[in-house]
Order: structure tokens, then sequence, then C-alpha cells
């Protein structure tokens, strides 16, 4: 029996791990040909914090107003801790909202101007991609819904505080250089992440997290509106 329960805990133990860490890739690495902007997706280009709120209110418990504008200044782990949502259950909570919020995300707008913000950058030679914890099945419609037709690849990945693992994945997989590679994300972890892993990062205040908070997290530039990633990019060293 003992033989029994341990060979359960470790096949489900394996299961949680392998959804936990799951990715997804779609593009080609060898469209990389200059330096790479990665973008965060939720709240940087798709303004879907209402959805969240929702899936919070349908799978873990009833949040006021108050509660949920609250939230945006806490960072995730602190989210979770108010919620009372464990590491073990965050994996399967995900999974259950990707699904849900499938014919919704496709109906929001993109942030106002970012598209055009992309095209610029497109048009002076970066390389742009998105790295999100949200899935290829909401993402990749999103961008055919709103016709947006500029990114290298895109990666997903199941795991919320992973973004280290792939951000140093994509670089390898890139053949960039560290100097070469931006991240930008509206959430604390999204510029931890490119800390530790030694990208460069920028924050912006349109997103997850409030202003004051991402500019706490001391991201390498701090923006409020999309149209002004284009006056610092407009230096960065292309390669």
């Amino acid at each position: 029996m003992k033989f029994l329960l341990a060979f359960l805990f470790g096949l489900s133990a394996a299961f949680w791990y392998r959804l936990a860490h799951k990715s997804a890739f779609h593009g080609s690495w060898k469209e990389i040909k200059s330096s790479l902007i990665i973008f965060d997706f939720d709240g940087t280009i798709c303004p879907s914090y209402p959805l969240f709120i929702e899936q919070v209110n349908l799978l873990v418990r009833k949040v006021g107003d108050k509660e949920a504008e609250d939230f945006r200044n806490m960072s995730a782990k602190e989210i979770m801790r108010n919620l009372k949502v464990s590491f073990l259950r965050l994996p399967f909570l995900l999974k259950k909202a990707r699904k849900n919020v499938q014919n919704q995300i496709v109906d929001l707008h993109p942030v106002s101007d970012i598209v055009e913000v992309l095209q610029e950058m497109k048009r002076r030679g970066y390389s742009l991609a998105v790295l999100t914890s949200n899935s290829l099945e909401n993402v990749l419609p999103f961008f055919r819904k709103h016709q947006i037709d500029l990114f290298d690849f895109v990666y997903t990945a199941n795991n919320v505080f992973g973004k280290k693992k792939h951000l140093k994945a994509i670089l390898r997989k890139s053949g960039l250089s560290n100097g070469q590679v931006y991240y930008i994300g509206d959430e604390i972890r999204d510029i931890e992440a490119a800390r530790n892993v030694g990208i460069g990062s920028c924050g912006v205040a349109w997103g997850y997290n409030c202003a004051d908070l991402i500019r706490d997290a001391k991201p390498d530039f701090f923006v409020d509106k999309p149209s002004l990633l284009l006056s610092f990019f407009y230096g960065f060293q292309k390669g």
C-alpha cells in the first residue's frame, strides 16, 4: 500500500510539474535578424484585466470593485496569498481560466495606439516577439481578429513565475546577446524576470499593476503611453 501511495503521489507530482511548466512556440527563430523587442501580452497589448477579475469571481471567490482595484497594487504572489490560492492549485486554475476566456478575448480591442507603435517598430527593422503566460489558443486568434501580423514568434509559458527560464531559452535560441534584447511588460514579475536574465526591461503604466508599483520595481525605463516607446527605442542599437 505504501508503494502504491508513493507511486500515485509521484505520478500526480509529475503531472502537475508538466502542466505547470508546459510551453508552446509559434513562429521561426530564423526570422530574428536584428535586436529583439519582446512584449508581454495580457495588459501590455491586450487589456484583459476585466477578464482576469471575472475568472477570479468564477473560479476562486467573489471580489468587489475595491478589492479588484487593490490587486493592481499587489504582485502576483501577493494576490495568490490574498486569494488563498496554493502553488499546487494555480496551474489547474490557469488552465481552466484560459479556456473560459477563449471566446471573449478576441472581442477585446488592443491597447490604444499599441498597434501603430508595433508597426513603426517593425518598419524600423526591429524583430518583435511575445512572451506570455497566456496560451497560443487565446493569443493567436486575438492577433488574427485584429490583423496584427508583426511578431516573429509567440512563446507561451504556463508557469506564471517562470519567465526567467523562458527568457533564457529565447536568448539561447535566438543567438542574440543580452544587450540586444528588451522585455516590455506591465507587471513586477516581468521586470524582475528581465533583470534576473540580464536583459533590458521596460515597464508600462496601462496594464495589470499600477504605475507606482511598476516604477518601484525599477525597470530600465518606464512609459505611461505606448507612443513613448518609440522615443526610447529610437536610440536602441540594432544588431
